[in-house]
């Protein structure tokens, strides 16, 4: 059993690894973003701002620019692919991460005086708050939703 999750981990890696290099053969400089799809949405990074990609036993890890480094889960990323549009929502950096999912828990880091919500695609607010809190996607129907705090904006789906 110890044997197949190492496997699974090893081909994980060589898939994702894979992956991006197809993705840079379509000469990532012509375009803006790399996105990043996993379960539960997407996230886009400006390609002008990663520095270097690498990748460890359990995440792919974007390291950007301005310092920080952006740790995805490989066990988790459906897709990778370059595009010259925003296709997901705007990283947010590891270290001052405002709205994050980790499994059903949606955790949202709001700073003084910003409010959080939760809108369906219909655009109905399903809900508020007014400072940091922890969220049980469980709550909420299937389905995809928008989560705003402040300006930051990042889309999530429940099961």
């Amino acid at each position: 059993m110890q044997k197949n999750i190492i496997v699974m981990n090893i081909l994980r890696k060589f898939f994702a690894i894979g992956l991006f290099m197809t993705c840079s053969l379509a000469h990532a400089d012509n375009y803006a973003y790399l996105t990043i799809g996993q379960e539960g949405g997407q996230t886009s990074v400006q390609v002008s701002q990663i520095d270097k990609i690498t990748f460890d036993a359990n995440n792919i890890n974007i390291h950007l620019t301005d310092g920080t480094t952006q740790q995805m889960p490989l066990a988790s990323l459906s897709k990778m692919f370059f595009t010259g549009s925003n296709q997901g929502i705007a990283t947010v950096s590891a270290s001052k991460e405002v709205i994050s999912l980790d499994g059903t828990t949606l955790r949202l880091r709001l700073a003084d005086g910003e409010q959080a919500a939760i809108y369906d695609l219909g655009g109905v607010q399903v809900f508020t708050a007014n400072e940091s809190v922890e969220f049980q996607t469980s709550n909420l129907r299937r389905g995809v939703y928008i989560v705003r705090v402040g300006n930051k904006t990042k889309k999530i789906m429940t099961r």
